[in-house]
Protein backbone atom coordinates (compact mmCIF):
# COMPACT_ATOMS: atom_id res chain seq x y z
CA UNK A 1 0.00 0.00 0.00
CA UNK A 2 1.46 3.88 -0.99
CA UNK A 3 1.31 5.59 2.14
CA UNK A 4 -0.42 9.11 0.44
CA UNK A 5 -3.18 9.54 -1.15
CA UNK A 6 -4.47 13.35 -2.36
CA UNK A 7 -7.74 15.42 -2.04
CA UNK A 8 -8.48 18.85 -2.79
CA UNK A 9 -10.06 21.21 -0.85
CA UNK A 10 -11.38 24.44 -1.32
CA UNK A 11 -12.10 27.33 1.32
CA UNK A 12 -13.31 31.00 1.54
CA UNK A 13 -10.67 33.09 2.50
CA UNK A 14 -11.44 36.54 3.24
CA UNK A 15 -9.11 39.07 2.38
CA UNK A 16 -9.23 42.41 3.62
CA UNK A 17 -12.46 43.52 1.63
CA UNK A 18 -16.03 42.57 2.08
CA UNK A 19 -15.81 40.07 -0.67
CA UNK A 20 -15.57 36.87 -0.87
CA UNK A 21 -12.51 34.98 -2.87
CA UNK A 22 -12.51 31.28 -2.71
CA UNK A 23 -8.61 29.37 -2.65
CA UNK A 24 -8.21 25.75 -3.72
CA UNK A 25 -4.86 23.63 -2.48
CA UNK A 26 -4.17 19.92 -2.40
CA UNK A 27 -4.23 18.00 0.73
CA UNK A 28 -2.35 14.55 0.90
CA UNK A 29 -3.17 12.82 3.98
CA UNK A 30 -0.54 9.83 5.15
CA UNK A 31 -1.97 6.47 5.85
CA UNK A 32 -0.76 4.49 8.31
CA UNK A 33 1.36 0.97 7.34
CA UNK A 34 -1.26 -0.86 8.06
CA UNK A 35 -4.00 1.12 6.42
CA UNK A 36 -6.13 1.76 9.38
CA UNK A 37 -6.02 5.68 9.81
CA UNK A 38 -4.26 8.87 8.98
CA UNK A 39 -0.63 9.44 10.69
CA UNK A 40 0.37 12.91 9.15
CA UNK A 41 -0.40 15.12 5.78
CA UNK A 42 1.46 17.44 3.72
CA UNK A 43 -0.38 19.99 1.65
CA UNK A 44 0.35 22.45 -1.21
CA UNK A 45 0.27 26.06 -0.94
CA UNK A 46 -2.66 27.57 -2.62
CA UNK A 47 -3.00 26.45 -6.25
CA UNK A 48 -5.98 28.41 -7.51
CA UNK A 49 -8.14 31.32 -6.50
CA UNK A 50 -11.72 32.72 -7.72
CA UNK A 51 -15.05 33.91 -6.96
CA UNK A 52 -16.91 30.88 -6.12
CA UNK A 53 -15.75 27.36 -5.23
CA UNK A 54 -16.80 26.01 -8.69
CA UNK A 55 -14.28 28.35 -10.57
CA UNK A 56 -11.51 26.18 -8.03
CA UNK A 57 -12.72 23.30 -8.29
CA UNK A 58 -12.86 23.13 -12.58
CA UNK A 59 -9.54 24.95 -11.88
CA UNK A 60 -8.00 22.31 -9.75
CA UNK A 61 -9.56 19.80 -12.34
CA UNK A 62 -7.48 20.69 -14.75
CA UNK A 63 -3.78 19.61 -12.88
CA UNK A 64 -2.52 16.71 -14.75
CA UNK A 65 -1.41 13.31 -12.66
CA UNK A 66 1.64 14.46 -13.85
CA UNK A 67 0.99 17.85 -11.62
CA UNK A 68 -0.42 16.30 -8.49
CA UNK A 69 2.94 13.84 -8.32
CA UNK A 70 5.19 16.81 -8.75
CA UNK A 71 2.91 18.72 -5.65
CA UNK A 72 2.99 15.74 -3.67
CA UNK A 73 6.82 15.35 -4.28
CA UNK A 74 7.34 19.26 -3.42
CA UNK A 75 5.25 18.93 -0.17
CA UNK A 76 6.87 15.90 1.05
CA UNK A 77 10.75 17.80 0.66
CA UNK A 78 9.36 21.25 2.07
CA UNK A 79 7.81 19.40 4.99
CA UNK A 80 11.23 17.49 6.00
CA UNK A 81 13.31 20.42 4.89
CA UNK A 82 11.14 22.55 8.45
CA UNK A 83 11.46 19.11 10.06
CA UNK A 84 14.99 19.53 9.91
CA UNK A 85 15.26 23.61 10.02
CA UNK A 86 12.26 23.74 12.94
Amino acid sequence: MRPWAGIFECTIVRPHTRAQTFAGYLVFPRWAQNGVGIVGHVETGTLAEGSSSEDVTEELGRLTLMDVQRLLEEAITRAAENRVDG
